[in-house]
């Protein structure tokens, strides 16, 4: 970490630069376990019909995933979101309420006008029928710990994106029992938190941090997402942060570990420990594998 007294030579400018260096990602990101078994469950002509079906700007948004897993992310999520029963029955997927709210929702999203543009439209998509990348990270970083998740495991998933994630988790792991938050319960085998802290206050952030600490069972995990550094980064990258914004921002980080702006809470892995380590101890830190480039934490209780 640089010396915070370091920065008081240096004018903005020089910090935004300094804002903008980054590590490399982590090789996680690529990881697709959950995408990679609930694709063996569709036929090739499952797959066909799927796309077919894809029109307009869902089809477009299936050409910008790319290769794979992404493609095959939006076949999933396309099967939900369009309805097509019959093959959500033939793969094991989930069905959707159309009258619902999250059914409204899918279907305004696959009929907007405005072509889809980047990443942000495929993890819209997922959020709101089948998110397979957020069961593909969380699987993924647990087995990259060491701490593969169990058979019969007790999950616990929390924040806004927890629903989507179950669907995916749900249909490719039918041994789990998943709880979403508020569900009482015992301690967890694993608690999910991967979007707890991107937008919390300090004051929040601390509060949800002793909650979550307290549901992981003794020898259980937690799944964290933190926006630090490489998130950052990034933000300052795509101009989501002025200059003069980024230059503030990183005085506070390097400071105190942690900073508020735009919407965002950024903090750094010394914060986060200086917080969650006690009973909780690190075994993972993979950098910029989730949305929005945040870094993806596993921490073991062991008291």
């Amino acid at each position: 970490m640089t010396d915070p007294l370091a920065l008081d030579g240096l004018d903005d400018a020089a910090l935004a630069e300094l804002a903008r260096r980054t590590s490399p990602r982590h090789p996680l990101r690529e990881e697709a376990p959950v995408t990679s078994r609930l694709r063996l469950q569709m036929t090739e002509a499952d797959r066909l019909i799927t796309r077919a079906a894809m029109r307009g700007r869902l089809f477009e948004l299936w050409q910008r995933a790319g290769g794979e897993p992404g493609r095959t992310r939006v076949e999933l999520a396309a099967v939900v979101a369009l309805g097509l029963d019959d093959v959500a029955a033939r793969a094991g997927l989930p069905q959707l309420d159309r009258r619902g709210s999250d059914a409204a929702g899918v279907a305004e999203l696959a009929q907007r006008g405005q072509p889809w543009s980047d990443a942000s439209s495929i993890a819209e998509l997922l959020a709101a029928t089948l998110d397979t990348a957020g069961a593909d990270l969380v699987v993924a970083a647990l087995a990259a710990a060491g701490v593969p998740l169990a058979e019969g495991a007790i999950v616990l998933d929390t924040g806004a994106g927890h629903a989507a994630r179950f669907r995916a988790l749900g249909v490719a792991r039918e041994d789990l029992e998943l709880r979403g938050d508020g569900e009482s319960g015992a301690p967890a085998d694993v608690v999910v938190a991967l979007d707890v802290l991107t937008t919390a206050t300090a004051g929040d952030a601390v509060t949800a941090l002793s909650r979550l600490r307290d549901a992981v069972a003794p020898g259980g995990h937690l799944v964290l997402g933190a926006r630090g550094l490489h998130a950052f980064a990034r933000d300052v990258e795509h101009g989501v942060l002025s200059a003069a914004g980024a230059a503030s921002a990183v005085r506070g980080l390097y400071r105190s570990g942690r900073h508020h702006a735009a919407g965002s809470s950024y903090v750094t892995l010394d914060w986060v420990g200086a917080h969650v380590l006690g009973p909780l101890a690190l075994l993972l830190h993979a950098q910029g594998v989730g949305a929005d480039g945040a870094d993806v934490l596993v921490l073991e209780r062991r008291a």
